[in-house]
């Protein structure tokens, strides 16, 4: 499930990092109208919205194509049920993409700490916090004519720092709201995307479901024997030359292959490794269960001493 990796990977992606440049870059578009953020404890250009929308075109273009890849891979392996615990890796799947959406709802609160998107304007941090300029009376005439200047200077002064105080930021209040309606937009369409592909999951999941209450066996055949024998016999029977087994390119005999084959066929509790032992007549575990069959005169003959 490759391309499912890889777009849930896409969906996990911090994309702020695509908006801003470091102040020292030569990709540093002064023509454009960028924005000094603090990030992460560093200083960066945030770039103009209208460059963010246009990559935040090209990001959700990207994550669309890889949805499709990967829906077409959740279908086909559907179809042709290749894979063991199918089910269980689409809850796998699902669950990651729950944890997914709730870091992508942090996300969309661009002016909370949680969210990845979350910097600060520079002008911000120096407003409102510089220290008044000390002013002593004494130095000037005393005619009144100075002091008259400087009280209003102060009064000004005062009322200016008071209005600081009230404002975060230089920016009206208008930039703030479309820089949060910019920035919010991508994880908010990647949260209704990775929406979506959960309950394409939860479809494919119900369909696996159907099939099984249709066909408790899920169309295999039951072993009935015990887990280590199905590897003794069916191994047996490929080494006598009833089975053509799955080769490497040495023309060895591939036993991982082969397991998997034998538990798309049959219904039964054991893991591929145990299974894999069982097949394979240089291995102990073979031998050991021929010892047990043979002391019951089990016995087959190689195809060709019947045909």
């Amino acid at each position: 499930m490759k391309s499912i990796r890889s777009f849930v990977k896409a969906l996990n992606t911090n994309y702020y990092s695509d908006f801003i440049v470091d102040p020292y870059s030569d990709l540093t578009d002064f023509s454009e109208q960028i924005l000094l953020v603090r990030y992460k404890n560093a200083d960066y250009y945030e770039k103009s919205l209208e460059a963010i929308h246009l990559i935040q075109r090209e990001i959700l273009l990207n994550v669309q194509s890889l949805y499709q890849k990967a829906l077409t891979d959740l279908y086909i392996r559907l179809a042709n049920k290749t894979g063991e615990n199918f089910t269980s890796l689409l809850a796998l799947n699902i669950q990651a993409l729950k944890v997914t959406m709730d870091m992508l709802k942090n996300d969309f609160y661009i002016d909370d700490s949680k969210s990845r998107y979350y910097s600060t304007i520079v002008d911000t941090d120096y407003i409102g916090k510089g220290e008044s300029r000390k002013i002593d009376i004494d130095n000037y005439p005393i005619d009144g004519h100075f002091i008259k200047i400087i009280k209003k200077w102060v009064v000004e002064e005062q009322e200016l720092k008071e209005e600081m105080d009230e404002y975060e930021s230089f920016y009206h209040i208008g930039y703030h709201t479309k820089r949060f309606k910019v920035l919010s937009y991508l994880p908010y369409a990647l949260w209704h995307i990775s929406l979506k592909f959960i309950e394409d999951l939860k479809h494919a999941k119900s369909i696996i479901l159907e099939e099984n209450e249709a066909n408790p066996s899920g169309g295999k055949l039951k072993w009935s024997g015990k887990k280590t024998h199905i590897g003794f016999i069916i191994g047996t029977l490929a080494a006598e030359g009833y089975i053509d087994p799955p080769k490497l390119k040495n023309e060895d005999v591939n036993y991982t292959a082969f397991s998997k084959l034998i538990k798309q066929v049959f219904d039964v509790e054991v893991g591929y490794d145990t299974l894999r032992k069982y097949l394979n007549p240089d291995d102990e575990k073979f031998q050991e269960n021929k010892a047990t069959f043979e002391k019951e005169n089990f016995h087959l003959p190689h195809k060709k001493m019947v045909s």
